[in-house]
């Protein structure tokens, strides 16, 4: 089968039998008046995808065997490369939830208060107050000392 998948012009040189497009056909693509007749006659076929909704494939009302495999092999790609994009959202939520969040005490970390304090400041909104509270432990390098960085951990936990 051959295809002409790009949204230059088809170069009047060069056989197809089916066109896939996101777009509907204009001159621009089918500049020669030949390949017209063609697609008229029924000799080569147009998938469009995308022409609704991203993610459809529209087959012309008298589709050929070509058009119908063409199809399908287009909505297998969409239906994998969504789930790819699906993945990708997942590990990117899970990457920036880490590189906000404290693995100890799972509070969030500095990175995560300079992101949110900093659609706070008072020049952005004037009549927008912030306060902001920090806890200190006293003496805790001291619990780490006497007891072990364990103990240590364990008191953070507790205390966030």
């Amino acid at each position: 089968m051959r295809l002409w998948d790009t949204a230059t012009a088809v170069p009047a040189d060069i056989a197809i039998d089916v066109i896939v497009t996101d777009r509907p056909l204009a001159r621009q693509i089918l500049p020669n008046s030949t390949w017209w007749g063609r697609l008229a006659a029924g000799e080569i076929g147009v998938v469009a995808v995308g022409w609704e909704s991203p993610a459809d494939v529209c087959l012309p009302e008298d589709f050929a065997p070509r058009e119908l495999r063409l199809a399908c092999c287009l909505l297998s790609e969409i239906v994998l490369l969504r789930r790819k994009l699906h993945a990708h959202r997942r590990e990117e939520k899970a990457l920036n939830a880490l590189a906000r969040t404290d693995p100890l005490t799972g509070l969030p970390n500095r990175r995560a208060w300079d992101e949110y304090l900093s659609r706070y400041r008072p020049a952005a909104d004037p009549s927008r107050q912030v306060s902001v509270a920090l806890l200190d432990l006293d003496h805790f390098k001291r619990i780490n000392e006497r007891f072990g960085h364990l103990a240590g951990d364990r008191l953070l936990q507790h205390v966030a």
